[in-house]
């Protein structure tokens, strides 16, 4: 079986250029944007402001994953955590080699106490200026005032049944988008 082509699909825009960070969205994240083929491209429904991001992670690593991303409104308890997450792992280029167990664990703490939230699916994302967050119902309730389909992937027109189902597992994640220390 032959591979699609990669497809060409428009330059991203840099996340702290768009937005003042830390900012909260949900986001399907690609970590390796070279690599984007047909169908990992999407078609939004209307009703949401949807951008895609290059967002410069891990410190010195300077990874570059991108992100399909809509901004949310953060819950006031929220906002306050989402600043503290952001300045606590500032400077820590944590991801520049891949994130550690310990890490990861002190991270998923952090949300617990902070928000009452994890990232037991999500955790794969974590790096400086990528805080990942399981999005989960209970979760976006927690995090976000916006109302938002019980099945997120009600947001976008799919072309098929088939393109739904490829890639379902894990295909969401609330992020906070913090800045990066490089």
């Amino acid at each position: 079986m032959t591979e699609k082509p990669i497809i060409t699909i428009p330059e991203p825009e840099v996340a702290e250029e768009v937005w003042e960070l830390p900012v909260l969205v949900l986001a399907i994240i690609k970590r390796w944007p070279h690599r984007i083929r047909s169908w990992d491209t999407y078609s939004f429904k209307p009703g949401r402001k949807w951008r895609l991001l290059d967002h410069q992670t891990a410190g010195v690593g300077c990874h570059h994953p991108w992100l399909f991303a809509t901004r949310l409104t953060p819950k006031q308890k929220a906002l306050v955590g989402m600043y503290a997450v952001a300045q606590e792992w500032f400077g820590s280029n944590v991801g520049c080699l891949g994130p550690g167990l310990s890490e990861i664990s002190r991270y998923n703490a952090r949300l617990r106490r902070l928000f009452g939230t994890d990232c037991q699916l999500s955790y794969v994302h974590f790096e400086e200026g990528l805080y990942p967050i399981d999005a989960s119902r209970e979760n976006m309730k927690r995090m976000a005032q916006d109302k938002l389909p019980a099945d997120l992937d009600d947001l976008i027109e799919w072309p098929s049944e088939t393109a739904r189902f490829g890639g379902a597992f894990c295909r969401w994640t609330i992020v906070i988008l913090g800045p990066n220390s490089d």
